[in-house]
């Protein structure tokens, strides 16, 4: 176990390291330096006569291509002597659950994934984020094997609108306490509203109360949508920032909508929580702040929370590099304020 410096966890649990490239989102990944680091550091421990360690197990998990880019080479092994880690921690921890590897990698035993769930259900006292690329090897898992706890949060990463379209609704199809999505890092706008909330549930039911248009607000007649319903955030100076407070038209920040109405929207929601972040590090991608500005809107109109985590080490705005920004984006106090915004699912804030 490691404590983490990610913004939307305390912890990282790796039961098993290596992986293989499956979009654009894999390319910079941050766990394919830090695997070759944590092997070199290894090799030079064996040198000095040191006492072999758990950097070890990360030997041989990358490899150079042609052009001198490093990347994992599919290699991924199950490390048993891990599972019991989560168990002596104390205190209610978030952990993030394979940050240097993918639980649902095909290389991955459903029988070892079964391992890794029985400690889930031993410590209820944590939050547990498994985060895939591999959405369909997850259904599967938990379709075929057991129903996620109920400290379970089951999401996919989704780095542009083609992974969202392909990902996002098969971990809809997912049973779980909490499904969130990773947008990281961010390669483009993206549409999110369709696998937001189940749209066409809400169409049906948007009259049926009194005859009147449910989903519009009594005091402008804007269909707006709700401000960040029962969810926690932090926004810029001048926000309430506790639970329950704003709910609201988008269209006139008056509280016209229909209380029945954000009720039913909340039922419908797919995704609980949707995390944004641009691409850090050596070679960082563009990250647009027009991207997240309109991901946060839509979120917003869906009543979905939504997690800023960084704008990257290469953030733009209107067409121009944002300046003053450090490392990886990370400071709020550098961003724009309207983007300034961490929101949690209600009641698991960490």
């Amino acid at each position: 176990m490691t404590t983490s410096s990610i913004e939307w966890c305390d912890e990282t649990w790796n039961p098993t390291v290596g992986c293989s490239r499956v979009s654009a989102g894999c390319d910079n990944c941050y766990a394919v330096q830090m695997s070759a680091r944590l092997e070199g550091m290894a090799e030079a421990d064996t040198r000095n006569g040191a006492k072999k360690s758990r950097k070890s197990d990360y030997a041989g998990l990358t490899v150079l291509n042609n052009k001198g880019d490093r990347h994992f080479n599919g290699v991924v092994r199950c490390l048993p002597d891990r599972l019991g880690d989560p168990i002596k921690i104390t205190g209610n921890k978030h952990i993030f659950v394979n940050s240097m590897s993918d639980l649902f990698h095909e290389q991955v035993p459903f029988d070892y994934v079964d391992q890794v769930m029985h400690t889930i259900e031993k410590c209820p006292q944590h939050e547990f984020k498994v985060l895939t690329k591999r959405p369909d090897r997850m259904q599967e898992y938990f379709q075929s094997r057991c129903h996620p706890a109920k400290n379970l949060w089951l999401g996919t990463s989704a780095e542009d609108q083609k992974a969202w379209d392909e990902r996002v609704p098969v971990l809809v199809k997912c049973s779980a306490a909490v499904r969130f999505v990773s947008v990281e890092p961010m390669l483009g706008g993206i549409n999110l509203r369709e696998h937001l909330t189940d749209w066409n549930r809400l169409e049906s039911i948007r009259y049926t109360r009194d005859g009147e248009d449910q989903s519009r607000c009594d005091r402008c007649g804007g269909d707006g949508g709700i401000e960040y319903d029962e969810c926690y955030e932090l926004q810029p100076e001048g926000f309430p920032t506790e639970p329950n407070h704003l709910v609201s038209c988008l269209d006139c920040n008056g509280t016209g909508i229909h209380p029945w109405w954000r009720t039913r929207v909340r039922e419908h929601r797919l995704i609980d929580q949707v995390i944004i972040g641009g691409e850090s590090g050596p070679g960082a991608r563009p990250c647009a702040i027009e991207w997240i500005r309109d991901a946060i809107e839509q979120c917003k109109s869906a009543g979905v929370p939504v997690f800023v985590k960084q704008i990257g080490s290469n953030p733009y705005l209107n067409g121009v590099p944002l300046e003053g920004i450090k490392g990886k984006g990370g400071d709020m106090n550098t961003w724009p304020n309207d983007i300034r915004v961490r929101q949690w699912p209600k009641g698991r804030k960490p």
